[in-house]
């Protein structure tokens, strides 16, 4: 008698490939760092100390309130700007920016 399991190469062929997804698309991406990240607001101020961000965890829907010098995710926060803000992970510098549609800039 011939017996079948989720886990065999057979049918893990089909469940990693999606036969009926569009041409072009990308399947089993892998996941980009940071990218569950979004900015939320920044509160920027003359004085350097309280200027804050608020960021969102998409992917827990937590939200956080970072400064200058705190770490989330792995990425240190180097500054906080009108709509973004610039950090740092293994020497590598990036931006996170806050997307506004444009009815509301």
């Amino acid at each position: 008698m011939w017996q079948s399991s989720e886990n065999s190469d057979f049918y893990q062929t089909i469940i990693r490939n999606n036969l009926f997804a569009p041409l072009g698309t990308v399947l089993n991406q892998k996941p980009v760092p940071g990218a569950n990240v979004t900015l939320i607001a920044t509160f920027t101020r003359k004085d350097h100390a309280s200027t804050r961000a608020i960021l969102k965890n998409t992917a827990t829907g937590a939200q956080k309130t970072v400064l200058v010098g705190d770490t989330i995710a792995g990425y240190s926060i180097l500054e906080i700007q009108p709509k973004q803000v610039l950090i740092e992970k293994d020497g590598e510098p990036a931006t996170w920016k806050r997307i506004t549609p444009a009815f509301l800039d």
